[in-house]
């Protein structure tokens, strides 16, 4: 299953950079990676730190302390590395062995991980449903379907946030408990939810949210301050959106080894509709996109 998984990823890369290839020059490519001067790489290198740091924060305050901020931080970097580089996202995994090696239960690793990209989603979902205003008017109809998204999803984190014990009971009324496996993922839902309560009882749920946000206010800084370089003329609304789908695309369960091929699809997609020309916009997402995997 592992190498079909792997394969797979092989073959989404090669397919999509070969479409891809057919739109852009290497004079294109070596004109992105020009527009890069030390002090905007320096920038975005600094925020991508700090968003990293403010990861390490977020994990610390969930898992009750019992990991430093230091040795939180290396785990962070890791676990990026692995979630980037392993396809069908596995590399999630990493950060569940590493924080087990600690000492904390399986439970309490899932519902982390678990709590951390729910928050990520709303966050992320947020910006994109304001980045969509940059779009022209006649796309717009893009804006209903989003807020509505957006709404359902603060609703559920409102819910997680207040009363997770009828998310609970919601599984427990809708879930089977056969077969023998469909109970056992019922158990560990369950297990994971009740964990997740507990992180949200004992901790407090403004640090929670400000860690969150200072995440990816610093995730976008870093990611605008390449865009803004390749493409200068883009507006900020513009660069929300752009920077939105490359971060959705690579919490997808399959996509390209390293994220090529479909992360620079998730920059042309936004950079068309905004008006810029296929070969910039594949450009721009290659050269950004390799930039930041160099960050990790």
């Amino acid at each position: 299953k592992k190498q079909v998984k792997i394969v797979v990823a092989v073959a989404i890369t090669i397919g999509l950079l070969f479409i891809l290839a057919q739109s852009i020059t290497l004079q294109a490519l070596k004109e992105a990676f020009q527009s890069f001067s030390p002090t905007i790489l320096a920038i975005a290198f600094i925020a991508y730190l700090i968003a990293n740091y403010f990861r390490a924060a977020r994990f610390q305050g969930m898992l009750e302390k019992h990991i430093s901020t230091k040795n939180l931080f290396g785990i962070v970097c890791l676990h990026n590395l692995f979630a980037q580089l392993l396809p069908a996202r596995t590399g999630e995994v990493s950060f569940l062995v590493m924080i087990k090696k600690k000492g904390i239960a399986i439970e309490n690793n899932i519902a982390t991980l678990g709590m951390a990209r729910i928050l990520d989603a709303f966050v992320v979902a947020a910006i994109l449903v304001v980045g969509i205003l940059a779009l022209p008017t006649k796309e717009n109809t893009l804006l209903t379907t989003s807020v509505a998204l957006l709404i359902l999803l603060a609703l559920g984190l409102l819910t997680l946030y207040a009363r997770p014990t009828w998310i609970t009971k919601i599984i427990e009324l809708i879930l089977p408990n056969k077969p023998a496996w469909l109970q056992t993922i019922k158990t560990k839902i369950i297990g994971t939810i009740h964990a997740l309560s507990k992180i949200l009882h004992n901790k407090g749920k403004i640090k929670l949210t400000i860690n969150t946000l200072g995440i990816w206010l610093f995730m976008y800084i870093s990611t605008i301050a390449l865009l803004k370089a390749v493409i200068p003329e883009i507006t900020l609304l513009g660069t929300l959106l752009v920077a939105s789908l490359p971060v959705i695309v690579s919490a997808l369960p399959i996509h390209g080894v390293a994220g090529y091929g479909s992360t620079e699809v998730a920059y042309l997609l936004p950079l068309v509709l905004l008006g810029i020309s296929s070969e910039t916009a594949i450009a721009a997402g290659f050269a950004i996109h390799t930039i930041e995997l160099i960050f990790i």
